[in-house]
C-alpha cells in the first residue's frame, strides 16, 4: 500500500504525486500488517487543510484493482469541513457560523458549530499548516468566544440562575470549530513547529470573533439562545458536581 497526497487546482489533475509514506510487506515477515485504509483516509481529512481552492488526493489502497483513491475537496471551505466533522451528530445550530476578518495582511477565517456531545473539537491552521498544538490564533479565539457569549448572556438575561459567569469550558462543550489564518511571516514554536507564535495574531482573531459573532447573535437570537442554553446547562452541571464534591468532603456528623 502506498500513501500519497497530491494537491492541484480543481479540474486540473496533477502530472504526478509525491509519495509521503510507503508501507510494504517485509520479506520473511508473514502477515505483516498494512495500515487500515479507512483509518488513514480519515486521518488525511484532519491533517490536510480544508481549502475550497485546492483538491487533495487521499491515501490510495493498492490492495484493490484498480487502486482505490478518494479526492478531498471542500467546496465550501472550512464551513464544509465543519459540516463534515459533525455529519453524524445532532447539531445545535443547523449551519456553521462563519466569521472572517483581516488586518495588516493577516487574514482570519473561522467556522463554528455546536453539537449535543460533551467533547470540544477544534482544528487550527496557519498558512495551511495544521498547528495541532494551538498557539496565538487559538488563544485569541477562546478568549473572544468566552467574552462574547458571556456578554450576550448578561445582556439578554440568559444566565440569571448561575452564581458566576459561564466558563470557557462550559461554552466549548460540544463545540466543533476550524480556525484558519494566513500570515505573511509565520513564526512556529515547539519541537515539531506545530504551534503558532505570532503575538499580533491573537488580537486580530479576538477582534474578528468578537465583532462577527456578536453581530450574528444579534441578527439570529433563536440560535444564540440555543447555544447559550447548552452552555448554561453545562455550567449548572459543573456547579452541581462541585457542590456534591464539597458536601462529600465535609466531616459527617453523628446523629
Amino acid at each position: 500500500m502506498r500513501r500519497s497526497f497530491g494537491v492541484h487546482e480543481p479540474g486540473n489533475p496533477p502530472a504526478s504525486t509525491s509519495p509521503v509514506d510507503k508501507f510494504d510487506r517485509q520479506p520473511g515477515l508473514a502477515g505483516s500488517a498494512l495500515p487500515d485504509y479507512r483509518r488513514n483516509t480519515e486521518q488525511a481529512r484532519i491533517i490536510l487543510p480544508p481549502s475550497k481552492d485546492r483538491q487533495f488526493g487521499s491515501p490510495s489502497d493498492e490492495r484493490q484493482e484498480p487502486a482505490h483513491t478518494l479526492e478531498f475537496h471542500y467546496e465550501g471551505g472550512i464551513v464544509s469541513f465543519v459540516t463534515h466533522l459533525n455529519k453524524n451528530k445532532v447539531v445545535v445550530n443547523d449551519k456553521p457560523i462563519y466569521m472572517r476578518g483581516d488586518k495588516d495582511r493577516i487574514d482570519v477565517e473561522i467556522a463554528v458549530q455546536w453539537n449535543d456531545t460533551f467533547a470540544e473539537s477544534v482544528f487550527c491552521f496557519a498558512n495551511n499548516i495544521n498547528t495541532h498544538d494551538g498557539g496565538t490564533h487559538l488563544s485569541g479565539f477562546r478568549a473572544a468566544l468566552t467574552r462574547t457569549l458571556n456578554s450576550y448572556a448578561t445582556k439578554n438575561n440568559l444566565a440569571k440562575d448561575l452564581k458566576e459567569s459561564v466558563s470557557g469550558e462550559d461554552i466549548r462543550e460540544g463545540l466543533t470549530a476550524v480556525i484558519s489564518v494566513k500570515i505573511p511571516q509565520p513564526q512556529f514554536e515547539g519541537q515539531t513547529k506545530t504551534k503558532l507564535g505570532n503575538t499580533e495574531v491573537k488580537g486580530i482573531v479576538e477582534t474578528a470573533v468578537s465583532e462577527k459573532l456578536a453581530q450574528f447573535f444579534e441578527e439570529n437570537p433563536p440560535i444564540a439562545k440555543k447555544v447559550l442554553e447548552k452552555a448554561v446547562l453545562a455550567a449548572k452541571a459543573r456547579e452541581a458536581a462541585r457542590k456534591a464534591q464539597w458536601q462529600e468532603q465535609q466531616p459527617r456528623r453523628d446523629r
